[in-house]
């Protein structure tokens, strides 16, 4: 049995070599045509305030995509604050760990041209949904324990001097869309209110 790799410099995380080249995505040097993406599938992970202020997000590639198919895939709470009906999203899938083999499959089935991954700290889950998930392009923020699993990243801006919606904006600037002023929008499902 040989010794287990340590991490080096040429494999900072100590993943081994293998793991490395399986998930070592190729970079593109050319942002994505959003316009005549079929699919764009949105991830978004962890607190509901930072999902609640990523909604321009999808007002914002609803515009520049109008025919796309917008897929976000959130935690199970959160999806419940999306109604069926919303304006700027088709579906929402839910990540709920005990479902894992079932989400593979749906968002293989999926086949989304475009990744975008909203998560703007390192979340290990949100890149394996990247490599899981197959895209044609996959877009995230420029973390050394994520980056290879997309296809373009984005450096991240010092968070002690950016909101994260100015972060969410260079995202979406980073594949073609114009953001001129992003404003948080909450489409209220009317079955909750109706039931406040």
């Amino acid at each position: 049995m040989s010794p287990p790799e340590t991490p080096s410099e040429d494999r900072p995380h100590g993943l081994p070599r293998w793991v490395q080249r399986l998930t070592r995505r190729r970079a593109q040097a050319d942002a994505p045509d959003v316009s005549a993406a079929r699919t764009i599938l949105l991830v978004r992970l962890g607190k509901l305030g930072d999902l609640i202020v990523s909604t321009f997000v999808f007002a914002a590639l609803r515009q520049a995509a109008p025919n796309a198919r917008l897929v976000l895939l959130t935690l199970p709470r959160a999806a419940q604050l999306f109604p069926p009906d919303h304006p700027d999203l088709d579906a929402v899938l839910t990540f709920d760990r005990r479902h894992l083999p079932g989400l593979a499959r749906e968002l293989r089935r999926l086949r989304p041209d475009l990744l975008l991954d909203l998560n703007d700290t390192p979340s290990t889950t949100s890149a394996l949904i990247s490599l899981v998930a197959g895209a044609k392009t996959a877009v995230g923020f420029d973390f050394d324990e994520t980056r290879h699993a997309f296809h373009r990243t984005v450096p991240v801006a010092d968070k002690t001097r950016t909101h994260v919606v100015d972060r969410l904006a260079d995202l979406l600037r980073s594949v073609g869309v114009a953001v001129d002023q992003p404003h948080p929008r909450l489409v209220i499902n009317p079955t909750a209110e109706r039931d406040v």
